[in-house]
């Protein structure tokens, strides 16, 4: 299978590492033939070997674009631009393009996902190619394999989780006794946080993660702007203090419930549980969700935040369609 990657960041050459790992299976037939940045790209006929700087890449060509590759020489592209909600459009129209062409293919870049993951599932069926994108909602956490495939036959009645590394990593230093800055900086300074950490700590980045599972699950057609969003940038050390004085804990939550006619409600809050909660545990870096159904009760999936974890999910949506291709 050979594919073509837009964006050469570090969760892309993490991908083309992986390729070449003991670790991973049947990568063998997989090679990256095209790699794009925002100024141009590379085109690599035997396929990439791990790199560092693209720009450093012989053959590097300034203004090369996705449009310009020979879709007879690719079978899969990879979008693994970051998220922008403000370029959410722009990016699903490349999407678009992809699947029109007869291309697969797996987004980790959340945006075009929330913008219209309906419209992209329906046009890569209509194609008659696959569109995945588990390696956009929350990484290395299986949740869509396990919201949909593991629930066949059952009706997911809820879930709700913990979704987004860093604030949780935030949220456990002030648990140590670190106020909220000085955690946040911590995180900063661990490559934990980004320098403008307001998609993370303002809740955005664990609104879109529930939102797009949730259109995922139910077929709905939520946005970011209709999720309750509380995000952590308020939160004290008092109010950590209090919680554990009553044997709690404050876990940043995204929870989205159906409602029956077609839409969902969806929040996002810092919420106390106590130790009964199946979310009580998870620490640190973890991520963690809980699906909610009348047949199989509640089921936990948890996982780290790493480098390595989102790149072997983008592996993971690649090998499931080269298995089926």
């Amino acid at each position: 299978m050979n594919i073509a990657i837009i964006g050469a960041g570090a969760v892309a050459k993490t991908f083309i590492e992986l390729l070449y790992s003991p670790d991973s299976t049947d990568t063998g037939d997989i090679k990256v033939k095209y790699v794009f940045n925002s100024t141009g790209g590379v085109y690599e006929a035997q396929g990439f070997k791990p790199f560092k700087n693209l720009g450093e890449c012989g053959g590097f060509k300034p203004g090369l674009r996705i449009a310009d590759i020979d879709i007879n020489e690719i079978d899969l592209v990879i979008d693994l631009k970051s998220t922008d909600l403000q370029n959410a459009q722009k990016d699903f129209d490349t999407c678009t393009w992809v699947l029109k062409k007869g291309l697969h293919l797996v987004s980790g870049n959340k945006g075009p996902v929330v913008y219209g993951y309906n419209r992209l599932k329906a046009l890569a069926d209509t194609n008659n190619v696959r569109f995945l994108c588990g390696c956009a909602a929350a990484a290395a956490l299986p949740s869509v394999l396990v919201g949909v495939d593991a629930h066949a036959g059952s009706k997911v009645t809820a879930f709700e989780g913990i979704v987004n590394g860093t604030t949780n990593y935030i949220i456990s230093k002030m648990e140590a006794g670190v106020p909220y800055k000085a955690a946040l900086k911590l995180a900063q300074e661990a490559g934990i946080a980004e320098k403008n950490p307001d998609y993370d700590v303002k809740g955005i980045d664990t609104a879109i993660k529930t939102v797009m599972l949730a259109n995922i699950l139910w077929g709905t057609e939520m946005t970011v702007e209709d999720a309750d969003i509380t995000g952590i940038d308020k939160l004290t050390i008092e109010d950590v203090e209090a919680a554990a004085k009553k044997g709690e804990k404050i876990k940043l939550i995204g929870k989205a419930v159906p409602d029956g006619r077609g839409r969902a409600k969806i929040s996002v809050c810092p919420t106390s549980v106590d130790s009964t909660h199946l979310l009580y545990g998870t620490d640190e870096k973890y991520k963690a969700i809980v699906f909610s159904s009348g047949n199989l009760g509640n089921i936990l999936i948890s996982g780290a935040s790493s480098l390595k974890g989102a790149a072997a999910a983008v592996l993971r949506d690649v090998a499931n369609i080269a298995r089926l291709a």
